[in-house]
């Protein structure tokens, strides 16, 4: 009696492994994303960013800002139509307004598709500086595509 129940358990928990598997592979996944370490106060902070959808249904990038590794606030950016497969570009956010003070934090990005799922949440460090930013230019493999803005004042100020 015990064997069969055992062997009951055994069978559904490879079932709903099995099912849990194929929603997964469904999903969007965020292959890698990049941000210069520092930029200076009053230029553009990019964030890029390289996802892909087998389904092709992408629908939003979920940018949020926070201090380590807790997100504050989610701000999602509508895709186009023509990014829903294969997303590679940025999201800028335009420090002109930023504190004039250094402010460092770290930026969290995810991509939930048109049936709510979730790509795992991705994260950089990011410091805004007055001046003299060490700013790096992104790896080849991401594209100067402008994906849209971000709003980032209300998490900024959690920073």
């Amino acid at each position: 009696m015990r064997r069969g129940m055992l062997l009951g358990l055994v069978l559904g928990l490879m079932v709903l492994g099995a099912a849990m598997e194929c929603s997964a592979q469904g999903g969007p996944v965020l292959e890698k994303i990049w941000v210069s370490p520092e930029v200076n106060s009053g230029s553009l902070l990019k964030v890029y960013i390289i996802a892909t959808d087998p389904e092709g249904d992408m629908k939003w990038v979920v940018v949020s800002g926070g201090k380590g590794d807790k997100p504050t606030g989610a701000l999602p950016i509508r895709l186009g139509k023509d990014m829903r497969k294969d997303l590679n570009g940025f999201v800028y956010y335009d420090t002109g307004k930023a504190a004039q003070r250094d402010v460092s934090g770290t930026v969290f990005i995810q991509i939930e598709d048109q049936k709510g799922n979730e790509s795992e949440t991705k994260s950089a460090p990011v410091k805004i500086v007055g001046k003299g930013a060490k700013a790096e230019k992104p790896p080849a493999d991401f594209k100067e595509v402008a994906i849209g803005p971000v709003m980032l004042d209300a998490i900024q100020r959690s920073y």
